[in-house]
C-alpha cells in the first residue's frame, strides 16, 4: 500500500487480519535479500501463490495500469526480488491491473510478461533442485 490512496486504518487492518506488510520505504531502503529472506521466513515451507500487481511498480516503468502511484520500485528493483525468492512450493502464479489500452508503448505488458518470464525460469531451477 503506497501513495495518495491508502490510510493508516488499511495499514492497521491489514496487519489485523494477519497479513505481513513490507511497508514501501522500508522496501526501497533494503536490499533483495533482505526483502526475500523475511519473505521466505513467513512463507515457511508452505504452498503460496503469487500474485503480481504491475501498479507495484513505479508508472515510469509501468504506466498501463488503473492505480498508478509514484515512488514505486523500478523494474529492475521487481527482477531482484524475484530472482531472490525461493520458488520450491509455487503453486499459482497471476499479474493484475494490467490495462494495456493505458500504455500504447507497450511497456506495461514487456514489464509484466518479464515477471512471468523470471518467476517460470525460477520455479524451473526449483523443481531442476528438486
Amino acid at each position: 500500500i503506497r501513495g495518495s490512496v491508502g490510510t493508516a486504518d488499511d495499514l492497521r487492518d491489514a496487519r489485523d487480519m494477519g497479513f505481513t506488510l513490507i511497508e514501501a520505504e522500508d522496501l526501497l531502503q533494503s536490499d533483495a535479500s533482505r526483502v526475500c529472506g523475511r519473505i521466505g521466513e513467513v512463507l515457511s515451507d508452505g504452498p503460496f501463490h503469487l500474485s503480481f500487481d504491475v501498479d507495484f511498480l513505479d508508472p515510469a516503468y509501468a504506466p498501463g495500469t488503473g492505480t498508478p502511484e509514484i515512488g514505486g520500485p523500478s523494474t529492475a528493483q521487481a527482477l531482484s526480488y524475484l530472482r531472490g525468492m525461493d520458488y520450491q512450493n509455487l503453486v499459482g502464479l497471476d499479474v493484475v491491473e494490467l490495462l494495456p489500452s493505458f500504455d500504447p508503448a507497450q511497456v506495461t505488458a514487456i514489464a509484466a510478461a518479464g515477471v512471468v518470464y523470471e518467476v517460470l525460469c525460477g520455479l524451473a531451477v526449483a523443481r531442476r533442485q528438486k
